[in-house]
């Protein structure tokens, strides 16, 4: 799978736990690509593959509604959402949590997903290096230990005498991933990617958990990241167990486009910022109803405040002066702002 190794990098769209019924997670492939992935990925697991048994929680989908505290895919699914991938032109992806999961999902995807979680699993790993795919292998809360033994199980062996891998000519192609298994991600320290390379003399890439857009995945590009996985959401609006550290459409298009650099940093507001430049930072208000041709007066019936609501009028500022001693072109109620053409 080419693909995976020459994007710039390879940008994975986690879809994660962000739906609740069949026709949103088909939805989620398509907005995937839509923000200019080239990878949407999938979770499939069930609570006896993580704890062993259903722990009390129980597995209920009738038609095409899921239990929303307990949000298994269903396995049905995967054919639909691998043609849907197809037609829209994006890789499909789906991590497994168990090695029964892994034959299933193995059919309708290129390379596998090895969460953090599961790094310690060996019977999972063999599972996987059996489907001799490429393999993403996240490493978040793992020791240097924990992630030479899970190599080892793909048959990169370790000298101890000149700290280097060797590989054996059989075993898959793999990404090592640094992330921060908390959700969401507060304290990232992208010099891990630096450990990872040299350390493991692989490829590295970011998985990351926090909620920032642009910051931490461009720099992570730019200190060599093959690839970036990203949770996003394609509905906002659901709670769902990932949505917290889940970015929205538009977020995730930005930060596609910073990475891919269509768009630079440039000095002015963002649009994140829109409260900030609409309602909070400071323009020139009506502070009192102001009749058709009164005077203007700073201080008396016009000053520089917040708005309660959004307001594209006001003005700066900056222009108190061009208002004051001028008279009102027309009626200004108290906390509407002033702007061009009010007075004269």
């Amino acid at each position: 799978m080419g693909k995976l190794f020459e994007a710039k990098p390879y940008i994975v769209a986690e879809v994660g736990s962000n739906w609740q019924t069949r026709e949103q997670a088909i939805a989620s492939v398509g907005a995937a690509k839509a923000m200019g992935a080239d990878c949407v990925k999938f979770q499939a697991f069930t609570y006896e593959a993580l704890y062993g048994s259903d722990i009390g929680f129980r597995y209920r989908y009738s038609g095409d509604g899921v239990d929303t505290n307990c949000p298994y895919l269903p396995l049905d699914w995967l054919p639909a959402l691998k043609e849907k991938a197809d037609a829209c032109g994006i890789d499909f992806a789906c991590t497994a949590f168990s090695p029964e999961l892994v034959a299933a999902v193995d059919p309708f995807v290129a390379w596998h997903k090895v969460a953090s979680s599961d790094l310690c699993h060996p019977q999972l790993l063999q599972a996987i290096k059996a489907k001799k795919k490429p393999v993403i292998l996240s490493t978040g809360a793992s020791s240097g230990g924990d992630i030479r033994r899970a190599l080892a199980e793909f048959q990169y062996w370790f000298d101890p005498n000149d700290e280097d891998y060797v590989a054996d000519p059989k075993c898959p192609l793999i990404v090592l991933l640094y992330c921060i298994s908390a959700y969401p991600a507060k304290t990232i320290d992208l010099d891990h990617l630096r450990l990872l390379r040299e350390r493991f003399e692989l490829p590295i890439g970011f998985s990351d958990h926090s909620i920032d857009i642009v910051g931490h995945p461009v720099e992570a590009a730019r200190r060599g990241a093959t690839v970036i996985e990203k949770h996003f959401t394609a509905f906002p609006e659901l709670d769902t167990p990932d949505r917290p550290h889940s970015l929205t459409p538009v977020e995730f298009v930005t930060m596609v486009d910073f990475i891919r650099g269509v768009r630079r940093p440039v000095i002015g507001p963002t649009p994140e910022e829109r409260d900030m430049l609409l309602r909070h930072n400071r323009r020139l208000l009506a502070t009192r109803n102001i009749a058709e041709g009164e005077t203007l007066e700073y201080g008396r019936n016009f000053g520089a405040y917040r708005s309660l609501v959004d307001d594209t009028r006001g003005l700066s500022p900056f222009a108190w002066s061009q208002l004051q001693g001028k008279r009102a072109k027309l009626a200004i109620e108290r906390g509407v702002g002033i702007g061009p053409g009010d007075f004269a």
